[in-house]
């Protein structure tokens, strides 16, 4: 019989790390891209949007919050047309 040890982990939330717009323009674009057919992954990654944007600097990131959408909305509809056949 093999011991085994525990494993220690720190916690760990993209929310910290998604501090600018093109951080999370990134995190959404590959959320889409992941999410396939499962809507409940994109809100995840939505959740995971809105999280981020309630911390200290979220004055700051409001301000390019149609920046961001605007990006990811344009990246979107491209991989969505090639996908779909449509250019």
């Amino acid at each position: 019989m093999s011991k085994t040890q525990a494993v220690k982990t720190a916690p760990w939330d993209a929310a910290d790390f998604l501090d600018t717009p093109e951080a999370i323009a990134a995190y959404l674009d590959a959320a889409v891209e992941e999410a396939r057919d499962d809507p409940g992954y994109l809100l995840t990654a939505l959740d995971t949007v809105a999280r981020a944007g309630n911390s200290a600097n979220s004055h700051e990131r409001s301000a390019s919050a149609g920046r961001v959408c605007t990006r990811l909305s344009e990246r979107t509809a491209t991989r969505l047309s090639r996908r779909s056949g449509r250019y």
